[in-house]
């Protein structure tokens, strides 16, 4: 009995240690194909995005460029952000500039949404307003969980 007892723990413990390390493998994956996406041109990158909205939603060639052109302008905004972002690193934000970057994110959010309920249907808004929450509850639950390096 207690040599049953002691092989059912070892049989646990190394099913624990290789789901750890199967984890560790996504994790690892995810991080480098968000360092790939990263060193996409916003052209390239509005692209793909463009082309994975028109598999979701079902969007008509006119949609497929009405979209583009909104996400691309969107990529050179985030682009530009990200090298101001390099440029002051190591420096703490003051509050007031937290509360203006915060104020343009939603204020850039809001404008998006009015955007693509212009190009989209009423079924197809519906549809990339639920994409849209879901990867919003994704990314929280996936900042949560993951310790900053």
């Amino acid at each position: 009995m207690r040599n049953l007892l002691i092989i059912a723990l070892a049989v646990f413990s190394l099913q624990l240690t290789a789901q750890e390390g199967k984890k560790e493998g996504k994790k690892e994956f995810k991080r480098e194909h968000t360092r790939q996406m990263q060193d996409l041109t916003p052209e390239e990158s509005a692209s793909l995005r463009a082309k994975h909205m028109t598999l979701d939603l079902d969007l008509s060639d006119k949609q497929q460029d009405q979209v583009y052109k909104v996400l691309l302008e969107g990529e050179k905004e985030r682009e530009q952000m990200r090298g101001e972002r390099k440029a002051q690193q190591g420096q703490k934000p003051s509050k007031e500039e937290r509360l203006e970057r915060e104020n343009a994110r939603l204020d850039k959010q809001i404008d998006m949404k009015k955007k693509m309920k212009g190009i989209l249907t009423a079924e197809q808004y519906q549809k990339w307003e639920k994409m849209m929450q879901e990867k919003k509850k994704d990314y929280k639950g996936k900042r949560k969980m993951t310790p900053r390096e």
